[in-house]
């Protein structure tokens, strides 16, 4: 009896340590070397993405002409996916929605 009981704790007890020491490596703060923070910041330049003008709403009086249509949640805050080819439509409210790279091109 005294024998099951010194085992669960001492199982009870390694596991504890365990937690404790993976718990206090996992939060410690990373600190990068030179190499490191130099692959990062030339992996960040030239960030960006192309953008196409798009119709977010058409007007009546407006000329017709082959246009992207916005994604419907579109705002002047939020770009999506210019959609997959233009349409004939009336031009009203021009906007913007993003490109899509030309999958050929490697970098």
């Amino acid at each position: 009896m005294k024998k099951k009981l010194f085992l669960s704790v001492a199982t009870f007890a390694a596991v504890g340590a365990a937690c404790f020491a993976a718990f206090n490596t996992n939060t410690q703060p990373r600190e990068f070397s030179d190499l490191e923070l130099a692959n990062i910041e030339a992996l960040t330049q030239g960030e960006g993405t192309p953008v196409e003008d798009c119709v977010a709403s058409s007007s009546s009086t407006a000329e017709f002409g082959l246009f992207y249509r916005c994604d419907d949640r579109t705002t002047s805050g939020m770009l999506y996916p210019c959609k997959e080819s233009k349409e004939y439509i009336q031009k009203g409210v021009i906007t913007h929605c993003t490109k899509k790279l030309n999958p050929s091109i490697t970098i």
